[in-house]
C-alpha cells in the first residue's frame, strides 16, 4: 500500500542518512587530529606556483579531517607567497625571492610544518663540451653550467646525469 511504502522509504532514507553522517563525521571531526602532514609541493622558481598540501592524521595513522579548514602561513612572506585555496587541504604557493623558508598548516591547535625552497628562474643549462666522441672503456668530464635568468651562477643546487641511451 501507498502508507506502507512510504514508511519504507522513510525509513531507508533515516538509514542512508544514518550512514552518512557516520561516514562524514570523521571528515570534518577537528579534534582527531594527532599532527599534520605538510607537503610543500617544491621546489618552485622565483615567479612560479605550486600545490602544497596539508594531511591531517589521527593517532592510530589514519588520515582524518579532509574538510576540515586549514590555516596556512608562511616564515618568511618575503620569499613565498598564499596565492589561494584548493579543496581537501591544498594551497598554492608562489615563489617570490630565492631561499627557505616554513609553510605551516593549522587545523584547530594542531599544526604541521615543511620547508619550501624557492629557487631562482634558471636560464637554460649549457654543457662543455657540447658533443664528445669516446671508444669503449673512455671517460670524459662533461660539466653543466647552471646560471639564473640574470646570468648569476647557481651553485647550491644538485645535479643528476642520466643519458636517453642506456648502453652508455
Amino acid at each position: 500500500t501507498y502508507v506502507s511504502r512510504l514508511a519504507l522509504l522513510s525509513l531507508v532514507t533515516a538509514l542512508t542518512l544514518s550512514a552518512c553522517r557516520t561516514l562524514t563525521e570523521p571528515f570534518v571531526d577537528q579534534g582527531q587530529v594527532d599532527h599534520i602532514d605538510v607537503w610543500p609541493g617544491g621546489p618552485v622558481q622565483v615567479g612560479d606556483t605550486v600545490t602544497a598540501s596539508a594531511d591531517a592524521v589521527k593517532a592510530n595513522g589514519i588520515f582524518t579531517a579532509f574538510a576540515a579548514p586549514r590555516s596556512w602561513s608562511i616564515a618568511d612572506p618575503s620569499m613565498a607567497e598564499i596565492r589561494g585555496a584548493l579543496p581537501f587541504g591544498r594551497v598554492l604557493l608562489k615563489g617570490l625571492r630565492p631561499g627557505t623558508t616554513l609553510v605551516t598548516a593549522r587545523i584547530g591547535a594542531v599544526e604541521g610544518s615543511a620547508p619550501l625552497r624557492v629557487i631562482p628562474r634558471l636560464a637554460p643549462i649549457t654543457f662543455s663540451p657540447l658533443a664528445v666522441s669516446m671508444h669503449l672503456g673512455d671517460s670524459t668530464q662533461v660539466t653543466a653550467d647552471i646560471r639564473s635568468a640574470w646570468g648569476e651562477p647557481i651553485t647550491d643546487v644538485d645535479v643528476s646525469w642520466r643519458t636517453s641511451d642506456i648502453g652508455v
